[in-house]
């Protein structure tokens, strides 16, 4: 298997969830820092301008970086999101079987809305009031109707966060060959 389709499965087999235990994360992660550590070249190679900037960081020991969303390749750096995968759970966790089990959960108290956290004390209550006076019927067309909307929800939210990673992201580009036509 090549270096580079061996890194991609590595980061392929990664999954977190967001609240994930610290060992938890440290595990998953552990293959992708051995994997690194055990592949750092002996020599690296930085290529600068001959300006007074890249004269006075070299004389520092200093490597600038840049933000990924200056770089040319509008697609460096930008993370992969499923959203067919997304969409696909979701209308499986909202089928029709699996709501009429919610409805009746949420209705007889067994699900709390307790995660629910708004500014005002009595949204749960507004919540909890509403959901009584709906039939699973009603309450899965509610769902059922704000699918779409979810999709453009996700899309906005996917070039909100490629956006903010790419400009809060920062990084250097090194090279293995002093000959490197690309740097």
């Amino acid at each position: 298997m090549s270096y580079r389709n061996e890194f991609e499965k590595i980061i392929e087999d990664i999954r977190l969830e967001p609240n994930t235990p610290k060992e938890e994360f440290d595990s998953k992660i552990l293959p992708l820092l051995q994997f690194i550590s055990n592949n750092v070249p002996e020599q690296l190679f930085k290529f600068r301008e001959c300006t007074e900037y890249s004269l006075d960081a070299f004389d520092k020991d200093e490597l600038w970086l840049s933000k990924a969303s200056l770089f040319n390749d509008l697609h460096d750096s930008l993370f992969f999101f499923d959203k067919s995968y997304i969409l696909k759970t979701i209308e499986e966790m909202f089928s029709s079987g699996n709501m009429l089990a919610l409805f009746e959960a949420l209705r007889s108290g067994q699900v709390s809305l307790e995660p629910i956290r708004q500014s005002t004390p009595d949204v749960q209550q507004r919540i909890s009031s509403i959901i009584s006076s709906l039939d699973a019927k009603q309450l899965t067309d509610i769902v059922w109707d704000s699918i779409p909307a979810f999709s453009t929800f996700l899309d906005q939210c996917f070039y909100s966060i490629k956006e903010s990673i790419r400009n809060s992201t920062k990084m250097v580009c090194l090279s293995e060959s002093i000959k490197s036509p690309l740097m």
